[in-house]
């Protein structure tokens, strides 16, 4: 039995590394303004086309030395080397043409509040630090990511993001001694009363209990 038109795309999340990455986002208005703020907090490298921006965009690229405007119209060769295209111009003849080149090149295409025209779709995010919780409905509700990642922010513990970077630093101090850390007890100490300790600032007991968990028998003697 063939889906249904009407049926939600099957989505692999990936958290995607946009660090030093050229980008493209084809439209300068308010569906644009929020994908410039996440491209450029994503420290990717942002060409933003289109013949007029929005206040808050242009200021925006202004302060940023990774993003630029060029005020025109898009053009296919604009698509060189772009790893991401955001199409947002409110016109859909132009989103579609868009799309359909970057299809064709096999470079990923985000059109916000235009499933149809979507190889990646955005998802609602909850951060602490270095943490990032995502929420995604596969395009179908964006409402319903946003409340998602409003229910989930205001259950997260803000110390989540000094657990992870412990957790990080303990990892690399494995890895430096040739220690493998997958397939070590890790569950025995990434819990609650971790933490806790954590929330707490008692770092060096948070610590010793991972140690006591995870590393070797006589590692660091």
């Amino acid at each position: 039995m063939e889906a249904s038109t009407l049926d939600p795309p099957r989505v692999l999340p990936l958290a995607v590394v946009l660090s030093e990455r050229r980008c493209l986002v084809v439209g300068g208005g308010r569906r644009a303004a929020r994908r410039v703020a996440e491209l450029v907090a994503a420290g990717a490298v942002v060409r933003v086309v289109a013949p007029e921006l929005r206040a808050e965009v242009a200021e925006l690229v202004a302060a940023t030395p990774t993003a630029s405007w060029h005020a025109r119209r898009f053009e296919p060769g604009d698509l060189e080397g772009v790893h991401l295209v955001v199409v947002a111009t409110s016109d859909p003849h132009v989103d579609q043409r868009v799309f359909d080149l970057a299809e064709a090149r096999g470079t990923w295409v985000h059109c916000p509040d235009d499933p149809a025209r979507c190889s990646v779709h955005a998802m609602a995010l909850a951060r602490r630090g270095p943490v990032t919780v995502a929420v995604s409905t596969a395009g179908t509700s964006p409402a319903l990511a946003a409340y998602l990642r409003g229910w989930l922010d205001a259950r997260l513990d803000d110390a989540l993001g000094s657990v992870a970077t412990l957790l990080d630093r303990l990892r690399r101090e494995l890895h430096a001694a040739g220690t493998a850390t997958e397939g070590r007890p890790w569950g025995e100490a990434v819990d609650d009363e971790l933490v806790a300790l954590v929330a707490a600032g008692d770092e060096g007991a948070a610590e010793a209990r991972v140690r006591d968990a995870v590393f070797p028998a006589g590692h660091g003697s």
